[in-house]
């Protein structure tokens, strides 16, 4: 081989390793944020008309009602369902994490339940 074969090899092989030392860092080497792992980043939100304005007010028979203990979960799980449905059908950075939000309080909810029990 020529000498200035070697030459350029050498700059390839250097130029590679710089660019490898600079690269964002691999799974392998950032392996403890494991496979399930969610970064916050910044997004613009466009604003979006509130779904709770629209509805009209309750009946004032059911203010003054006290719920049970049943119907408050009920109307808990009710909500997560359609905050689901709605980030499903119409994916918006606000509606996913409004969804994130509510299911991760039910997480911690069900913890609590758990330890006390």
């Amino acid at each position: 081989m020529k000498p200035k074969t070697h030459l350029n090899h050498l700059l390839i092989g250097l130029t590679a390793l710089v660019c490898s030392l600079h690269a964002e860092p691999q799974y392998y080497q950032n392996h403890e944020k494991g496979w399930h792992w969610y970064e916050l980043q910044a997004v613009e939100e466009k604003e979006e008309p509130s779904v709770e304005a629209s509805t009209p007010p309750p009946e004032k028979k059911e203010a003054t009602k006290r719920k049970s203990p049943k119907e408050i979960v009920a109307e808990y799980r009710e909500e997560l369902e359609n905050r689901l449905a709605d980030a499903w059908m119409h994916p918006t950075p606000h509606k996913i994490k409004a969804y994130q939000e509510m299911q991760q309080d039910m997480v911690e909810r069900s913890k609590l339940l758990v330890k006390d029990g």
